[in-house]
């Protein structure tokens, strides 16, 4: 494991210049990109012929900017190149055709050694030269990319023997998994229209006698009921049947599609009295029979489905298969030999004191990011344009979701209708994740196609890395059953690739990527843009002025075409002035949340207590650890995972703003400063009706992160 000093050490390099790697603004004067491109080659390769000789000498064309032909490379030019460059100019020239008013910057991406960077910064076509930086995901918990290891081998090797030891494992448990397999199959049949995620009295068989259904308890389950005094429940809650997360505590336990790393196992226990014992409890505790078996979602608490509604992974005690049930059940007095830590008996506690013990028994989390056991109100209608809500259809419901009211009792948005035509326009609006690419083959994205803006990797449907997939699943998880649930589930999402799979993305990149939106991705919909990347220049540096001239010019743009672009503050735990895009006032910069605790996570970057009225306006806060939300299929086959930063409270953000402009509420024709403003003005409504609602910030810690989004819309 690397240590905090290498993590930090890292971290320095990230954020510093791409060693030799230049952005070149070419003189509006020069003409067309491609034509300029070539003009300044043969300019400085004149200059280096007049050169000594011996230098070394060596520019290549990496990128144009402003042009169709984003990842051509044009060449290393040297002292003889003159001649392939003039053709250059004219393919380049014929190929662009009339298109030469494209909007953006006008320039080239380079590398430059010192001697040809010198005759660059001589040349009077250049108007601007800026080190290109890189641009990086602001997630912990990413996955190693097999591009990032130096002994591929040796890790492919460990891998391969990983797989054999699974392999052989599962030979061993295939007798066990097959009967659980048929006990399920046929008790799904007979149960699933009785299966309920309420919680509702299942129909149980009775339960089995402690003499005829197992030997002595294990030693396991002795220790078992000694722990049993941390279990407390009313009696009238026992009758009834009450719920106990456990673990399984042998590897032969195999519930395949059910228990996964989503789920978590529960089992459900009612009072029952022993053979040769005259009486169920005790004043002061009571032996249990285990009936019931639920895989519940984690974050949730609902029972986890594995394709439809009849597909509950809900298992009951069935006395007509004795050594089944003693393995998934126990017996009365008896905890299951396959989760040998559940306890054989629990305490019975009065009515007045077991409140808080029954709460450690539910492995629901409460919806309220306060704790509150009770689903939070929604706050009177304003009469504000609004999205339909309908129920979630059985899918995790992450609690950042929960936390910012994008699901409720009421359920979450139905944009299924918006998403088609919009509203007010027949165009299908769009949100776009600039990232890593988006895994196109995944069952709970709506995948609305992309574009790459990687020469060696040109499938914008294809996420190696996993943070791109992450992001989009916050946005517009459909609600379909099959995993999460998003903020604007089913809406759909455009891929732009701009973020290799070993996590290095360049500015320079962002800059095409931003250039292809205002020429081509506005007249495809595309109205809300996340970028959970960031790229760091220091504040007072040579380059700071000309980097928020560059890059905020850009985001400018794309904010008076009506675009709202979201982009993650860092995760440093220092301020996020010098942060790139998030720093650009035309930028919601999203800081993130502790999930669990609705507070400021530590790590996150923030705004000091100078922040500007500019700044302000363009600052929230959103949940952003410990985020479950969509990856790759193909790197994870229950197609999610768990990650934390500013990169995972970014997008909730964006699919608020989608929300925002599929309701009509951000009204079509605004700018995206104006739907930026609304977007901050409901967070702050929503705090003024209740204080409680988001964290207490306070400008005396030094740190402002900015109000808690509110999916209102």
């Amino acid at each position: 494991m690397r240590s905090y000093q290498q993590r930090e050490a890292e971290l320095v390099i990230r954020q510093s210049a791409v060693p030799d790697q230049f952005i070149v603004l070419l003189d509006p004067a020069a003409g067309l990109p491609t034509a300029a491109a070539a003009q300044l080659l043969q300019h400085t390769a004149a200059a280096a012929a007049a050169a000594a000789a011996a230098a070394a000498y060596e520019l290549q064309v990496i990128t144009l900017l402003g042009s169709t032909a984003q990842h051509q490379i044009v060449g290393t030019l040297g002292e003889q190149d003159t001649e392939a460059s003039s053709t250059t100019t004219a393919t380049a020239r014929s190929a662009r055709g009339s298109s030469s008013s494209s909007r953006g910057l006008s320039g080239l991406v380079v590398k430059a050694s010192p001697a040809a960077l010198r005759h660059l910064r001589k040349s009077p076509l250049v108007a601007l030269l800026l080190p290109d930086v890189y641009a990086n995901p602001q997630a912990r918990g990413m996955r190693r990319s097999a591009s990032m290891d130096v002994n591929s081998s040796q890790q492919q090797q460990q891998q391969h023997q990983h797989q054999h030891q699974q392999q052989q494992q599962r030979r061993l448990q295939q007798q066990d998994a097959d009967t659980l397999n048929s006990s399920s199959s046929s008790s799904s049949s007979s149960s699933s229209s009785s299966s309920r995620d309420d919680g509702a009295e299942p129909s149980v068989s009775s339960p089995l006698p402690a003499a005829a259904s197992s030997p002595e308890p294990e030693p396991a389950a002795a220790a078992a009921a000694a722990a049993a005094a941390a279990v407390c429940t009313d009696p009238h809650k026992l009758a009834a049947g009450v719920a106990i997360a456990a673990a399984p505590s042998t590897t032969a336990f195999s519930w395949p599609k059910c228990a996964n790393n989503r789920t978590q196992l529960v089992w459900i226990a009612k009072a029952c009295t022993p053979a040769g014992s005259s009486s169920s409890s005790s004043n002061l505790s009571s032996s249990v029979q285990y009936v019931e078996l639920r895989a519940v979602l984690r974050s949730s608490g609902s029972v986890f489905r594995t394709a439809g509604p009849s597909s509950a992974c809900i298992l009951r005690l069935n006395a007509s298969r004795a050594g089944w049930s003693r393995n998934m059940f126990g017996g009365c007095g008896l905890p299951p030999r396959f989760a040998a830590s559940l306890p054989a008996r629990v305490r019975i506690c009065s009515n007045s004191s077991s409140s808080s013990s029954d709460a450690s028994l539910n492995p629901s989390p409460s919806p309220n990011p306060k704790g509150d056991p009770k689903t939070p109100v929604t706050p009177p209608d304003d009469g504000s344009p609004k999205l339909p809500r309908v129920p979630v259809a059985g899918d995790d419901v992450p609690r950042s979701l929960m936390q910012i009211e994008a699901v409720t009792a009421a359920g979450v948005a139905d944009v299924s209708a918006a998403a088609a035509a919009g509203t007010g326009s027949q165009q299908r609006l769009l949100a776009a994740v600039m990232d890593s690419g988006i895994d196109a083959s995944h069952w709970d994205l709506e995948y609305a196609g992309g574009k790459s803006f990687l020469a060696d990797d040109p499938d914008a449907g294809k996420d190696d890395l996993g943070h791109g997939t992450h992001v989009a699943g916050t946005i517009g998880a459909k609600n379909n059953g099959r995993g999460i649930v998003g903020i604007a589930p089913g809406a759909p999402i455009f891929s732009l690739k701009v973020l290799s799979s070993n996590q290095l993305g360049y500015m320079s990149t962002v800059i095409v990527a931003v250039q292809w939106l205002l020429t081509d991705g506005v007249k495809l919909g595309i109205r809300v843009v996340n970028i959970s990347l960031a790229a760091y220049v220091a504040r007072g540096s040579k380059d700071y002025d000309s980097y928020v001239t560059v890059v905020c010019g850009l985001m400018k743009q794309l904010s008076d075409a009506g675009v709202v672009v979201t982009a993650a503050a860092g995760n440093n735990n220092s301020s996020l002035r010098g942060n790139f895009p998030a720093s650009c006032p035309t930028v919601l910069a999203v800081t993130f949340l502790n999930t669990a605790a609705a507070a400021p996570s530590p790590g996150s970057e923030f705004l000091p207590t100078d922040a500007t009225t500019e700044e302000l306006a363009s600052t929230m806060s959103a949940p952003g650890s410990s985020i479950l939300s969509t990856f790759p299929l193909d790197q994870d086959d229950t197609g999610v995972y768990t990650l934390t930063g500013s990169s995972m409270a970014s997008p909730a953000v964006a699919g608020v703003a989608l929300n925002c402009l599929l309701s009509g509420a951000c009204p079509a024709g605004n700018t995206g400063n104006q739907h930026m403003a609304t977007i901050i003005a409901a967070a702050q409504q929503r705090l003024t009706l209740s204080p409680a609602y988001s964290y207490a910030e306070s400008a005396s810690r030094g740190k402002l992160l900015g109000p808690m989004v509110w999916s209102k819309f």
